[in-house]
C-alpha cells in the first residue's frame, strides 16, 4: 500500500484555483505522467488527484477496475457522479494524462498517450449532473483524503504534473507531453518544486 500524498488544503491554493471555494472559475484542465505498479480491481480506487472529501465532492480521476475514471461533485458537494473514460491496463508502464473539465457545462476531454505503443487517443463527453460544485475540500495529489488524513493512494509514479484554469487544447495537450508547451497565463504552481509543475517524479507504493 502506498503512503505518501500531497496536498494543499483549500485556503492555501491559488486565487483562481479550479473548484477553490469563492472562485467563479469551473475550468480545469490538468497533464502528468503517471506509471502504474499495480492495476486496481473493482473494489480498489487508486486516485491520481482529488478535489473532494466527506460530502464535498468537486472533482477527481482515480484507476479502479482497469479504468481510468473521473468523479464529479453536484447537490453542493453531497452527491457524486462517476464516469468511466479509457481502459488502463498495463502496469509498470508510462501513460501520459491530459485532462480538461467544463464545470459549467459538465463537458471533458481527455487524452491518453500510451507510451509502449507510441499511441494518442483522444475521449470526450459531458457529465450528467451540472454545474459542478465549489467546495472547500482540500486539493490531493495520489490519494483521497480530508487534510493530513490519506487513504486511496495511486500506487506508482507521477511526473511533470500541471495544473491550469483554462481549457487546454488537444494540440496544447500533445506540446506540454513533447515538452515543447510555452508558459501562459493559467498555470498554476501548485507546489514550489518548479516554477511549470507542482509535482515531479513523485514515487509511491
Amino acid at each position: 500500500q502506498g503512503n505518501d500524498a500531497h496536498f494543499r488544503n483549500d485556503t492555501n491554493l491559488s486565487s483562481g484555483f479550479p473548484f477553490k471555494n469563492g472562485t467563479s472559475n469551473l475550468n480545469l484542465s490538468l497533464a502528468a505522467w503517471i506509471r502504474p505498479t499495480v492495476i486496481p480491481g473493482l473494489a480498489d480506487y487508486n486516485y491520481i488527484v482529488t478535489k473532494a472529501g466527506t460530502a464535498a465532492f468537486s472533482f477527481g480521476l482515480f484507476l479502479s477496475d482497469s479504468k481510468l475514471i473521473l468523479l464529479t461533485g453536484y447537490n453542493s458537494g453531497n452527491s457524486a457522479e462517476y464516469t468511466d473514460i479509457c481502459a488502463i491496463t498495463a502496469a509498470n508502464q508510462w501513460y501520459h494524462i491530459g485532462f480538461t473539465l467544463n464545470g459549467t457545462t459538465g463537458a471533458w476531454v481527455c487524452r491518453v498517450w500510451d507510451d509502449v505503443a507510441q499511441t494518442a487517443t483522444t475521449y470526450s463527453g459531458t457529465v450528467a449532473n451540472i454545474p459542478l460544485t465549489v467546495d472547500t475540500a482540500p486539493f490531493h495529489v495520489a490519494a483521497w483524503g480530508t487534510g493530513t488524513t490519506h487513504v486511496n493512494f495511486f500506487l506508482g509514479q507521477i511526473d511533470e504534473l500541471v495544473i491550469f484554469n483554462d481549457l487546454l487544447s488537444v494540440t496544447e495537450i500533445d506540446q506540454i507531453r513533447n515538452g515543447i508547451f510555452g508558459a501562459a497565463p493559467g498555470v498554476l504552481v501548485i507546489d514550489d518544486i518548479t516554477v511549470q509543475f507542482g509535482i515531479d517524479n513523485l514515487v509511491l507504493g
